[in-house]
């Protein structure tokens, strides 16, 4: 009870905390719980499992621009495919990443590939892994609206593209039905993609701090998780803060506020998860729909951001831990 209290008065500092700023930083998710490896390379493999994720995320839907006529949607869409594995040969699990993230007349394409070696401490596993990330990053200039007709930065009016290679690294601890931390940078290297003879856009370097802790109620039959993501180059912030109720690991229903961003609803299932059948029984999905708080959402620009995923994770090889949600979907 005591490390209980513990933890959520570090989490009512993190809520009440006015250090941290709302800032659109990388790809962001309302699922990140359900996603940590997008965030973090060294979650790769500390469950024990294969895991497949697919997420799709329409941000600030109705976010518009009219170029030369024709109307465009410009607000963040990304899509995303995440897959870890635990290698017992490796003593850890390796990372695939592929996702595309359009943002406005932006587009990029990426590919992370990591591994993530896994400690096992009594009843804790701690991960610590890097990704090696391939990205192709693409600006269309013949959608943008120069102020001058000699604008040099639009001469061209093309599509242009450059691919780049960056790094990224993590740690990530959990103990089994019961809590999680993790820290993560992404884009050590800060590489620059030249887009045009004028035009670099450089990755800028960015850190991400999650936690969350699992309280069980009435014999495990209910589960209160709160959890926190914080998102940072040092220069703006952005935290998230979540609580989800899940029921008998079948279904769950929660809700977060991103500062300055967004209130967030989300539910799902996995529906199949105290059933005999092992095939199905791993198979869960979930949907968010964020009430945009910011300027965007009060001069009716967007009408909110909707997110969907489904996910397939299943145990290699059992360990022993404390009792508690014993279906590998969860942590």
């Amino acid at each position: 009870m005591k490390k209980s209290l513990s933890f959520i008065t570090i989490f009512l500092i993190l809520l009440l905390s006015n250090t941290f700023l709302k800032a659109q930083q990388e790809a962001q998710f309302t699922h990140y719980f359900q996603n940590f490896n997008a965030y973090n390379p060294g979650f790769a493999g500390v469950k024990n499992s294969i895991c497949a994720t697919a997420l799709y995320r329409n941000q600030w839907l109705g976010f518009s621009e009219v170029v030369n006529g024709k109307e465009y949607n410009v607000n963040p869409r990304t899509m995303l495919l995440a897959v870890d594995a635990y290698i017992k040969p490796l003593h850890g699990g390796l990372n695939l990443i592929v996702y595309n993230d359009k943002l406005g007349f932006e587009n990029n394409t990426g590919v992370k590939i990591g591994y993530s070696y896994n400690f096992y401490i009594r009843d804790y596993v701690l991960g610590v892994g890097f990704n090696v990330h391939f990205l192709d990053k693409g600006l269309d200039f013949s959608l943008l609206n120069p102020l001058e007709d000699n604008d040099p930065l639009l001469i061209q009016r093309s599509n242009q593209s450059d691919m780049v290679i960056d790094a990224d690294l993590g740690a990530f601890l959990l103990k089994p039905n019961q809590f999680w931390v993790g820290l993560s940078s992404l884009n050590l290297i800060q590489s620059s993609a030249e887009l045009s003879d004028v035009s670099n856009i450089k990755l800028k370097r960015h850190y991400f701090i999650t936690g969350g802790y699992i309280f069980s109620l009435n014999n495990d039959q209910f589960e209160i998780r709160p959890s926190t993501l914080i998102k940072t180059d040092f220069v703006s912030a952005q935290y998230d803060i979540n609580v989800q109720m899940y029921y008998q690991g079948m279904v769950w229903a929660g809700v977060g506020y991103r500062v300055q961003d967004a209130v967030m609803l989300n539910v799902g299932a996995q529906p199949f998860a105290n059933s005999s059948n092992q095939g199905l029984a791993p198979l869960s999905f979930g949907y968010s729909y964020d009430f945009t708080t910011s300027a965007i959402g009060r001069h009716k620009v967007s009408s909110g951001s909707h997110e969907v995923f489904i996910n397939y994770c299943f145990l290699i090889e059992k360990k022993t831990y404390r009792q508690g949600n014993r279906n590998v979907r969860f942590l």
